[in-house]
């Protein structure tokens, strides 16, 4: 039904009756022996296909323009069967029919597309919206998250990043939150950005506010709205302010912030300390390829250790880290495969964090994670969270990643790195720190 409702939405319903009609005859009769019999399977399967792939997400007819060419191939399919068709049922005048009633189906699809198209001044109202909200209340840093189909391209300045949140049926413009951001969690935005603007589209974002109240506990305040005169679609934008001091620092005080108020050790692993030969972690390191150093020890970075069971497989072989020191100021990692360290302090959840990582991929590509281990409050190990990839370029960049694990007592930050990847330094500091 998803299937069928959305192929009338996104196609001209003339157009979509005679393409429906070209599948049905094709596979209602036999056309095996005729020799374009299996093109024009091949041209069914791949609208089938396409259909199928893009009306679960589409929420505007543009999405299904790939439909629309090997339609055409199909509805003329049906066209010249229809007269054949009306004879059999005594029907006089069957080409002259079937001839008008194609010319007024070209008209129609003519005249459709030649009509006036709504004009939408909301699209920039709500660019404009936003930019004078950010001037007003010197908003360097901003976040704007979009629920449903605005209807066209919005425009936003550089210090406004966008996150579309997906839907997840065909026909809905606007679903429950809790459904919405299942992989999201707002509050952690307003860890590193001033403001959350919210842009919801539909007929039930009037109850938006009061939702999102009821489930996080912050009202939303409506900064602008605009209802579609063709539908009554309502566009709503809404704000919400951070009052995480981590969000209102310039550049320079939040580097001064991240070095001063750091709570995590050795975060830029220039220390380091012996591995006794006796610890199955030697074992691990020296079966992967790690080489012990002049001395025959093998060392590692203070206040990191590893999980063998997480990562270390035999895929990852041969593993290179070197440490900090005269050849380079970073971490260096190599492997083929997933690798981990963690922190070994431990750290409270159901806090708010901002997690600072400075890394670049090497020559030939890395990837780097970062994950959580939770504990009890007696620190017994509960489970592994993953938490979010660290973007990385070929030069040093910093990412902050709003960091907060709720239902847990204790956690340890462990990043995961494949290929090749060098890590210059973490940082974590509490998100509720003085902005000093």
């Amino acid at each position: 039904m998803i299937f069928i409702n959305g192929f009338f939405l996104v196609n001209f319903i003339p157009f979509g009756i005679l393409v429906l009609a070209g599948i049905i005859l094709f596979f209602s009769r036999k056309f095996k022996n005729e020799k374009w019999h299996y093109p024009l399977l091949f041209i069914i399967t791949v609208i089938v296909f396409i259909s199928l792939l893009r009306i679960s997400i589409i929420i505007d007819r543009r999405y299904a323009m790939p439909v629309i060419v090997p339609g055409i191939v199909i509805s003329v399919f049906a066209i010249m069967l229809l007269p054949g068709i009306l004879r059999r049922f005594k029907i006089k005048y069957a080409d002259a029919i079937v001839r008008l009633a194609v010319a007024i189906t070209l008209l129609t699809c003519t005249a459709k597309a030649m009509r006036f198209q709504e004009s939408k001044p909301y699209l920039y109202k709500l660019s404009e919206a936003i930019q004078n909200d950010c001037d007003k209340n010197n908003v360097n840093k901003a976040v704007i998250l979009i629920f449903g189909n605005p209807g066209g391209k919005l425009d936003f300045s550089p210090k406004i990043d966008v996150i579309k949140v997906k839907s997840l049926r065909a026909r809905d413009r606007f679903i429950n939150i809790e459904h919405q951001l299942a992989t999201l969690e707002p509050e952690y935005l307003k860890i590193s950005y001033q403001m959350v603007y919210l842009l919801c589209v539909g007929p039930e974002s009037g109850n938006f506010a009061a939702d999102w109240d009821n489930k996080y506990h912050d009202k939303p305040e409506l900064v602008y709205e605009y209802i579609r005169t063709k539908d009554q679609t309502a566009l709503r934008l809404y704000r919400l302010n951070s009052t995480y001091p981590s969000a209102w620092l310039s550049p320079d005080k939040l580097e001064k912030i991240l070095v001063n108020y750091n709570i995590l050790k050795n975060g830029d692993f220039k220390k380091q300390y012996r591995i006794p030969r006796e610890d199955s972690s030697a074992d691990v390191l020296e079966s992967c390829g790690v080489s012990p150093s002049e001395d025959g020890n093998i060392y590692f970075p203070e206040g990191w250790m590893i999980d063998p069971g997480h990562g270390w497989t035999s895929s990852c072989i041969p593993v290179s880290i070197k440490m900090p020191g005269n050849l380079t100021d970073a971490l260096n990692i190599q492997s083929k495969d997933w690798i981990s360290i963690y922190t070994e302090d431990a750290f409270d959840g159901g806090k708010a964090y901002l997690v600072a990582v400075q890394a670049r991929a090497g020559q030939q590509g890395g990837k780097l994670t970062l994950w959580a281990y939770v504990y009890t409050a007696d620190m017994n190990y509960v489970r592994t969270v993953s938490y979010r990839d660290i973007k990385l370029s070929r030069q040093n960049s910093r990412e902050l990643i709003p960091f907060r694990l709720d239902n847990c007592e204790k956690f340890r930050l462990v990043l995961l790195a494949s290929g090749d990847v060098s890590i210059k330094n973490i940082m974590a500091v509490p998100a509720e720190m003085p902005a000093k």
